[in-house]
């Protein structure tokens, strides 16, 4: 069984830490964290609970919380599993882009891996618990059972890889099979074909970084004269073989419903949404037009083939 371990918040799924910086409102108030929320109600119904609620970092709630200096409630073992469940629903339902995220990872075996704790993870060694994980696979299946998907109406943000949805960003690494050969990432491609044929094709090819990339397709002279004609259809092609030759980049997009998916940067009006709303947000565009087709195709994704 696959298996996914998350702890740290700058590492792979660190949006399902306790500590990451997604709010939530409950109990009629807004919480910076779920471990603010959680920590809080070891005290709830008296002064500490809103001391944790306002600390400013999970950290120092975690402290707060921790601290035998105030007086625990008497029936927190018995009631903590649904403190954190009752979290843990609030962070994955308020926020679409988490529950998609959460949904995409199948049927995989969720583990919080760290060995500085034994309950709610798995102790480093796999001898903890790992109660974390098992709760957010718990709320895994009610939420595919409820059929909960993000709805029309909602949005998804993306532009840098290493922000919420960056497996958008056609800067993500995820190497791609094209016209018999890899590419790096969609960006190597897409600024490659600007100069298919030519010499320039393969030496963009071959660069090292989809920045760099970037940086020479958009300087290299000649330009094809056909570009402006084609390049959308060679977009929609490396961001199809993008999303059938990585499953899980399917699954991620398959969990985004029907939510509209914008690129949102100040930097492109024309890919992106112009960082106002003003730009065309034509890859986001193309991204809910392959959502659509991958639906209808029974999104299996596909081989490692030229697609």
């Amino acid at each position: 069984m696959e298996r996914i371990l998350f702890y740290h918040l700058n590492e792979p799924y660190g949006e399902f830490s306790n500590f990451s910086p997604h709010r939530i409102w409950l109990k009629g108030r807004g919480w910076r964290t779920t471990e603010h929320f959680f920590q809080a109600q070891k005290f709830a119904g008296t002064e500490h609970e809103e001391a944790v609620r306002l600390a400013k970092t999970p950290t120092v709630a975690a402290r707060l919380g921790r601290s035998r200096s105030r007086p625990l409630r008497p029936d927190w073992d018995e009631v903590k599993e649904a403190v954190m469940r009752e979290a843990l629903r609030a962070k994955f339902t308020q926020h679409p882009e988490l529950r998609a995220l959460l949904l995409a990872t199948g049927e995989a075996k969720i583990v919080e891996h760290t060995e500085r704790d034994r309950y709610w993870g798995d102790g480093g060694d796999g001898s903890g618990k790992n109660r974390m994980g098992r709760l957010l696979m718990e709320l895994r299946g009610q939420l595919r059972a409820e059929g909960t998907s993000a709805g029309a109406g909602e949005r998804i943000l993306f532009h840098r890889p290493s922000g919420r949805f960056g497996e958008f960003s056609n800067f993500s690494p995820h190497r791609i099979s094209l016209k018999g050969q890899e590419w790096r990432t969609v960006e190597h491609y897409y600024q490659a074909q600007k100069f298919a044929g030519t010499a320039h094709e393969e030496e963009i090819r071959l660069i090292k970084t989809p920045t760099l990339a970037a940086r020479l397709g958009r300087k290299l002279p000649p330009l094809r004269p056909d570009w402006e004609a084609v390049k959308e259809a060679i977009m929609g092609k490396a961001l199809r073989a993008k999303f059938t030759q990585h499953p899980d980049l399917c699954a991620l997009l398959l969990a985004t419903g029907e939510a509209e998916i914008v690129e949102h940067t100040a930097d492109d009006p024309y890919w992106g949404d112009g960082g106002d709303g003003s730009g065309k947000g034509r890859l986001g565009a193309l991204l809910m037009d392959l959502r659509a087709q991958l639906r209808t195709e029974g999104g299996t994704g596909g081989g490692r083939g030229d697609g």
